[in-house]
């Protein structure tokens, strides 16, 4: 049993027979009364008043529990529109099964059709993309478990998720670089300052969409990251191509206070995906997401500063091993630096080698005198 505070109100966790409870004590002020209530509660379940579950509850299907997830998911998390947009595919497959009735095989069976699916852009669904939808439905049925939707988890320890290969890296060559910008006419021309942005800040897709005037320094050349991953705040420097694009959108500071954002609604764009497949293919390049927009980044200044501590700070990771991934782009500038070394010790040693021979020239003819 645990009696614990969470948004300001008190609140209950019991498990009685291998069924687990949680419940809110809106009325209580102090931990002394949500714990009276935890044993009242308890004490009712055993004696019968409840059958140890609530009935009504059971007949919630999975299309009403989601509403109340995603409503709780707004509230609580900065990736909420991405729980928003994965949601679709959960809905459409479950939406009208009661949320305790569905199984570890009709999960599975999900997870397969699922994988061999096609996106919108026509192509197979990737491992990954199935496995951060499973993640999500995980999460949905630990909260439907804890607020006594659901008699067991269907998911948790039952259905694994697939392996996937993170260790494979795309990075975009100055060629394509230039292939790609190109590409960015026309109805899709407002790609251009985003992609300019990310090759040259590192800053990610969420980051990018979320940036406000008020956080860019045009004058100072900075640009302060205030919602970010790891919740910390950083500052970017704004090189002088990034500063270009971001001047050239200030006449439409007054339609959106988001840098990047939407002029028609005024509101932070959520997803380019459909748009930048599209320059990518009118550009000739294959096999690259947006987020390969920041490794390119990352490998660059990797190479030109040589130091991996730099790169985390810049990236905004919370531990170095993240990014020791691009620790690939670091050869060439220890190598250089060996050579540089070894150079400056064959000067010393060469000095010191004439100091002596001009020593002992020196020595013999005081000898012979």
């Amino acid at each position: 049993m645990a009696v614990y505070r969470r948004n300001n109100r008190w609140w209950f966790r019991l498990q009685i027979r291998g069924l687990r409870y949680a419940r809110a004590v809106p009325e209580a002020t102090a931990k002394k009364q949500a714990q009276a209530a935890e044993t009242r509660f308890k004490n009712e379940l055993l004696q019968g008043k409840y059958d140890l579950v609530d009935e009504a509850r059971l007949d919630t299907t999975f299309g009403q529990y989601s509403k109340q997830y995603l409503r709780w998911s707004k509230e609580n998390k900065k990736s909420w529109a991405s729980d928003v947009s994965r949601m679709t595919a959960l809905v459409n497959h479950f939406g009208g099964t009661r949320m305790c009735d569905i199984s570890p095989i009709d999960i599975e069976r999900f997870k397969i059709e699922r994988r061999k699916s096609i996106t919108r852009t026509g192509r197979l669904r990737t491992q990954s993309s199935v496995n951060r939808e499973l993640q999500l439905l995980r999460h949905v049925f630990s909260m439907a478990l804890r607020d006594g939707v659901i008699r067991a988890h269907p998911l948790k320890g039952k259905v694994k998720l697939y392996r996937e290969n993170n260790k494979v890296e795309r990075y975009l060559t100055e060629q394509e670089e230039r292939r790609l910008l190109a590409a960015c006419v026309g109805r899709y021309e407002h790609l251009h300052p985003i992609i300019v942005c990310a090759l040259y800040t590192g800053m990610r897709r969420g980051e990018i969409f979320n940036l406000r005037w008020a956080d860019v320094d045009l004058k100072a050349s900075l640009i302060q990251v205030r919602e970010s991953k790891s919740g910390r705040p950083r500052t970017i420097h704004l090189a002088p191509k990034v500063s270009i694009e971001v001047q050239a959108l200030l006449p439409l500071a007054a339609e959106t206070e988001f840098v990047f954002g939407n002029p028609n609604t005024g509101e932070a764009r959520t997803d380019l995906k459909r748009g930048f497949a599209s320059v990518c293919r009118a550009a000739g390049i294959h096999g690259l997401r947006f987020h390969d927009l920041r490794h390119t980044f990352a490998t660059r200044l990797a190479a030109e500063s040589g130091n991996i501590v730099d790169v985390a700070h810049v990236l905004g990771h919370s531990q170095i091993s993240t990014t020791m991934r691009y620790a690939h782009a670091l050869p060439n500038r220890v190598a250089e630096a060996i050579d540089r070394m070894a150079t400056d010790a064959a000067e010393v040693i060469d000095i010191s080698s004439k100091e002596r021979l001009s020593d002992g020239d020196e020595n013999q003819f005081q000898s012979v005198g």
